[in-house]
């Protein structure tokens, strides 16, 4: 990497820096190498690829730049630093790791469900809320009665449906 501490943006969209810009972003989301028991990976895979989509957005207004000022040279530059970044070379040491980084914590995330006993309590506690809040809406007729009780009819209609979708995962068939 270039130390040049006062250099700008558009120093670094040229081609010959094509490496230099991989590094840094591998650098920037903490690139970790692939060992015996685990592949490659990026602890901010997201980021990387909102890295390589604001290099493509700031080669364009070069681009744009470059334009409006007639400069052939200003142009060329980034337009194939755009065609690098939407080379396999780039998918292959950027993209694809970030890319399998986001599945691979998708699909070992562990699915934290509640307590039973949580769930008991959170339905007494809507049942008699919803019994509360129509006796309510029976004694006073208004509008803020009224979004009260659909408020905890939804909460519980919500609640009902999770635990019915959690048991059709589970395959049990009704």
């Amino acid at each position: 990497m270039d130390q040049t501490p006062d250099a700008d943006l558009s120093s670094f969209l040229k081609p010959e820096k094509f490496d230099a810009v991989i590094a840094a972003v591998l650098k920037v989301c903490e690139y970790m190498q692939c060992t015996k028991t685990e592949p490659a990976k990026l602890k901010m895979p997201s980021l990387t690829l909102k890295l390589g989509h604001a290099l493509r957005k700031c080669c364009t207004l070069l681009v744009n730049k470059a334009l409006r000022g007639n400069n052939a040279q200003l142009e060329s530059d980034p337009e194939s630093l755009i065609c690098m970044l939407d080379s396999i070379e780039w998918k292959k040491k950027v993209s694809s790791i970030a890319l399998k980084t986001i599945i691979s914590e998708k699909t070992n995330k562990p699915d934290l469900i509640p307590l039973t006993a949580d769930l008991v309590k959170i339905k007494a506690y809507l049942e008699s809320a919803i019994t509360e809040q129509s006796d309510r809406l029976y004694a006073e007729s208004n509008a803020e009665n009224y979004v009260n009780l659909v408020d905890r009819i939804i909460s519980r209609i919500i609640l009902f449906n999770k635990r019915v979708a959690r048991v059709t995962r589970a395959g049990y068939n009704f």
